[in-house]
């Protein structure tokens, strides 16, 4: 292929050509060699095409006549070349390269799309750096439709069928921030941990199940336990919700659930106790869980035994919480996997 610069050949009818050119899409090449009316294309006719007026001075471009039978990238190179005659007053129209890597932009995506993208980005993420990006963005981050299928998309389900959830963005958070809040909860790290508060006796020690009365845990594998002795013997911990990752608005606002459970086994005449409190930011109490000791007369063969509440519907202003438990026996209470939990709260 030579290019060459030589006078401009005399006007031609351009109008049916520059209808052709004007259409969108490389159709109008397929009649291109028919209508030029020579054997060489004029530079006016990309510029008449390209409706400016520019004079019949710029180069033209040697090409074979059987345009219409080029295949499509050399039909997208004589686009190019042709607009690329007119000079740089007129606009100019991509070569084949250009076309395919021209690319849709995120921000040409419909909201269905991008709702689907962002539904599969980590939540921190999306409230952190997301919902920064933009006006549109920061919208459909507080769309609870996004909130809502990201849960549904990792599982998180309303643990009662039926019932709404009144928050899916809260609810979302909720759920992958649950965890126990009791730290080793079955005396795998000895005492630590916990503050002992009544040591009597043979005091606190720390056994391997199934232990001396062959129970096993009923449930997933617990490796030790904790047991008192014949004397009082109470230990705690206290939780400060803030360092635990729940903020001041969520406990006042949202009060999601606080769950407690506590799992216990007496073998002989004992008692057990706990005592759970929720205490505001000066350890002021405002709601408490203290059920009657258990206390066992006979000697039996008993399973163990699980206490369970749910605090529901607490003051506001609950800041840290402190559990407690204990009691004594002639071989000792034996405690483990104690559990703090926060779970959502589902409405009617």
């Amino acid at each position: 292929m030579q290019m060459s610069l030589r006078p401009a050949p005399p006007r031609r009818s351009l109008a049916p050509a520059c209808r052709i050119i004007a259409g969108a899409g490389p159709a109008w090449l397929l009649r291109l060699g028919a209508e030029r009316g020579g054997d060489r294309f004029p530079s006016r006719l990309a510029a008449a095409a390209a409706g400016t007026n520019l004079p019949l001075t710029c180069r033209q471009v040697n090409l074979p006549l059987q345009a219409n039978l080029l295949p499509p990238p050399r039909c997208f190179f004589l686009a190019s070349c042709i607009w690329r005659s007119v000079g740089p007053a007129a606009p100019r129209l991509p070569c084949c390269r250009s076309l395919q890597r021209k690319m849709v932009g995120i921000r040409d995506l419909p909201n269905d799309i991008l709702l689907d993208l962002l539904s599969r980005v980590p939540g921190r993420d999306l409230v952190r750096s997301c919902r920064l990006v933009c006006l549109q963005w920061r919208e459909l981050v507080d769309l609870a439709t996004l909130w809502k299928r990201k849960c549904l998309r990792e599982g998180f389900d309303p643990e009662r069928p039926g019932r709404s959830v009144p928050d899916w963005k809260t609810f979302y958070f909720l759920c992958i921030m649950k965890r126990n809040l009791i730290r080793n909860p079955c005396g795998e790290d000895g005492f630590g941990s916990w503050e002992i508060e009544a040591h009597e006796g043979d005091k606190w020690r720390v056994e391997e199940l199934p232990g001396a009365r062959r129970r096993d845990f009923p449930h997933h594998p617990v490796p030790k336990y904790f047991v008192t002795s014949q004397g009082p013997c109470t230990k705690h911990q206290l939780i400060t919700l803030r360092k635990e990752g729940y903020w001041d608005e969520l406990m006042d606002e949202t009060k999601p659930d606080i769950v407690v459970k506590d799992w216990f086994h007496c073998g002989c005449p004992c008692r057990y106790q706990l005592r759970v409190k929720l205490l505001s930011a000066d350890f002021r109490v405002l709601q408490e869980f203290r059920p009657k000791d258990v206390i066992v007369e006979q000697c039996s063969d008993r399973e163990w035994r699980e206490v369970t509440y749910t605090f529901h519907k607490y003051p506001a202003g609950v800041r840290h919480l402190l559990f407690k438990h204990g009691g004594q026996g002639w071989y000792g209470v034996r405690i483990t996997n104690s559990s703090v939990t926060l779970r959502p709260e589902t409405g009617e």
